[in-house]
């Protein structure tokens, strides 16, 4: 497969004339959806071939108290559910957060997250994700696709080994995180091209790139297989542990994982984008959290509100920190999350279409 602008198409449908059944846009494979907290079950008819694809949503809440009542003095964890994580052939209740290092765990008896193959549904009354009164909250909606994201799972078996994917090209961005519940907590570790295998990040702490060669077993992945070591938060058979990763392409036109040295003042990150960015999550070398902006709440010349992926902080609106630009992305100011002078930063960037 290859990209030609933001369009996927098979080289034999092109040798069989078939083009049209066979291409995907950047629409086919990821959506961000808002919404206002309601009393009736929120459904999103965005396009997204979850139940016959497999993908991931992120939801996070973005202000209110999570009692039913006005404010912003509340925090809230973000919650990623998965198609690799079934209660029914069609409904997930079992999340991860981001800003924990807590195993898998259960919805209430709020209900379940139901896959569908235009989206997702999801229940009302848990203040996290969809309650009446409690604000408002942002999904993103990542789907299974070559050169842009994939999903893994595997038992810890505390011996180097490698673990095939099926993204069919080099991954950008991977997150690693222990899923089974039961075995206690261990962090979320975080593979970015611009550092390579010898380095780490986490997801759940603020903590600088560390370099341990029992993660990564310092081997770059390729367009089959990444490499984990035995480090417990990647590959041990301790206490029977099993792992998820998410698996993120780094292919032109589509999705973007670079790096840039912050300067304080204006400047361009180029990802080879044609009309700006869509999603962008930043995050500096040394010691800070990964910051997630996207185009639907607001990527623009003003104050764009930000999220915090390794902690439950509602959105922050008081920053200019990103502009838009068509080949990516512009940052701006000198906050230290973004654009420091002298700091260096990673980030993944997904396309916005044409």
């Amino acid at each position: 497969y290859h990209w030609s602008g933001v369009k996927l198409m098979s080289i034999m449908q092109m040798f069989l004339g078939a083009a049209g059944a066979g291409e995907e846009t950047i629409e086919d494979l990821f959506q961000t959806k808002l919404w206002t907290g309601s009393s009736s079950t929120i459904t999103v008819s965005d396009g997204v071939k979850n139940l016959s694809k497999g993908g991931l949503l992120w939801i996070k809440r973005r202000n209110g108290t999570g009692d039913g009542s006005a404010g912003s003095d509340e925090s809230s964890p973000h919650f990623l559910f998965s198609t690799e994580h079934l209660a029914t052939s069609t409904t997930s209740d079992e999340y991860l957060n981001t800003d924990s290092n807590n195993p898998l765990a259960t919805l209430d008896s709020t209900g379940t997250i139901t896959w569908t193959n235009s989206g997702y549904t999801v229940p009302s009354g848990n203040s996290d994700i969809n309650e009446n009164g409690d604000g408002d909250y942002v999904a993103w909606n990542f789907r299974k696709g070559e050169g842009f994201f994939d999903i893994v799972k595997w038992d810890g078996n505390s011996t180097n080994r490698t673990i095939p994917h099926e993204l069919g090209s080099v991954p950008g961005f991977i997150m690693v995180k222990s899923h089974v519940a039961g075995t206690g907590g261990t962090g979320w570790m975080c593979y970015h091209r611009s550092s390579g295998a010898t380095k780490f990040y986490r997801m759940d702490t603020d903590r600088e790139e560390q370099d341990n060669d029992t993660v990564w077993n310092d081997t770059e992945p390729t367009s089959l297989v990444f490499t984990v070591g035995t480090h417990e938060d990647v590959n041990t058979s301790t206490n029977s542990r099993e792992y998820i990763a998410y698996v993120f392409g780094h292919t032109d036109g589509l999705i973007d994982c670079g790096t840039y040295n912050g300067d304080s003042s204006d400047q361009t990150v180029d990802c080879g984008f044609s009309n700006g960015s869509s999603w962008i999550m930043v995050k500096p070398v040394g010691a800070d959290s990964w910051w997630v902006f996207d185009v639907e709440r607001g990527i623009t010349t003003g104050n764009d509100p930000q999220l915090y992926a390794g902690g439950g902080d509602l959105e922050d609106t008081g920053n200019n920190n990103v502009k838009p630009h068509s080949s990516g992305f512009i940052v701006t100011g000198s906050s230290e999350i973004s654009n420091s002078d002298g700091r260096q930063y990673v980030y993944v960037a997904i396309a916005e279409p044409d």
